[in-house]
Order: C-alpha cells, then structure tokens, then sequence
C-alpha cells in the first residue's frame, strides 16, 4: 500500500478525529540506528552529527512517521557515562543528589556539550 498522507498530514488527522490512511508507525531506534550506517555505538552516542545521520538513515529506511534523539540526561549533569564501541551507554559513576548537593551542580553550557 502506498502512502496517502505525509506523517505530518496523518497525525493532524488523527488529533482532528478525521479519516487517515494508515495507523502511524514510530519505533524508538536507539542504538539500532547506528547499524543503518555501520558506524559504533560509542561513535553515535558522543558524536551529534553521526547520531542525528544515522537516525534520519534509519527513518528513511524504515519509514518511520517520527523520530527523535535522546541524551543522557545526567551525564550532562556529572554523572560519567561509559561508551561502549557496540553497546548501550551506561552510566559507571552515577549523580548522588541527596541533601544540597542538586544545587551544587554545575551544568554544562548545551551549546559546546
């Protein structure tokens, strides 16, 4: 079956309660999408440009009606994140937020992390 309707067309349609072609399909790609382009795990985790590549390769390929990207939250607020060349990050030496010490933190400028 083709496609009628751009994903974008297709969710107005549902949110409007209107007819659409077909039920909307997404799927949270993760480290699978590093595969579509052969690169690491580790290189599409700490690298935004690989990550953001392999990611649209993977909704093309898949076609997907939405996708997105995530971060590790709290690498970026100290924890230490180790990358593994074909595995999921995890994280080695996690935050202890008790007490004060959330406002001690230090957060990264978003800009240049």
């Amino acid at each position: 079956m083709i496609d009628s309707m751009t994903p974008k067309e297709r969710l107005k349609a549902i949110a409007e309660n209107r007819p659409y072609d077909r039920i909307p399909h997404a799927f949270a790609l993760g480290d699978a999408a590093s595969r579509v382009t052969g690169i690491k795990v580790s290189e599409f985790h700490q690298d935004a440009k690989k990550q953001i590549d392999a990611t649209v390769a993977a909704y093309r390929a898949y076609g997907l009606d939405s996708i997105s990207v995530g971060i590790p939250i709290q690498e970026v607020l100290g924890a230490k994140v180790n990358y593994p060349d074909y595995s999921t990050p995890f994280i080695s030496d996690p935050l202890n937020l008790e007490g004060d010490l959330l406002e001690s933190i230090a957060i990264e400028d978003p800009k240049t992390h």
